[in-house]
């Protein structure tokens, strides 16, 4: 297997190293928004794993919250001291928060309870 580096063509070179994604980039590109959006994507596949967990009324709220970000959090902020933030990817990454904490609250979006207040729920 070659190389991912030793193609100098490219602006963009892909190393999976240790499950963490690091992007070598040029000017024009934009910053870790794609291991952001991968990130994104394993969290969300670890939420969707654990939905008998967060349906299921016989487990305490605090439970629900710790397990929250012990599996899901931690995949998602693995390696975050090495981003590069803009307002986009800020504006995901609390979406991202969002979408967590309504599913194990059991809050639609039909519902039209604030972000805010979704926060305060979770304290």
């Amino acid at each position: 297997m070659a190389s991912p580096l030793t193609s100098g063509s490219t602006a963009r070179n892909y190393i999976a190293s240790t499950g963490s994604n690091i992007w070598e980039q040029s000017s024009s590109d934009e910053g870790s928004k794609p291991e952001i959006l991968d990130r994104i994507a394993q969290a969300t596949a670890a939420l969707a794993k654990l939905k008998t967990t967060w349906n299921d009324r016989n487990i305490a709220l605090s439970s629900k919250i710790r397990l929250m970000r012990s599996l899901v959090m931690s995949i998602f902020l693995y390696a975050c001291e090495s981003w590069t933030l803009t307002a986009d990817t800020e504006r995901r990454i609390q979406a991202m928060e969002m979408r967590c904490l309504r599913k194990f609250l059991g809050i639609t979006y039909r519902d039209h309870i604030s972000n805010e207040e979704m926060r305060n729920r979770t304290r």
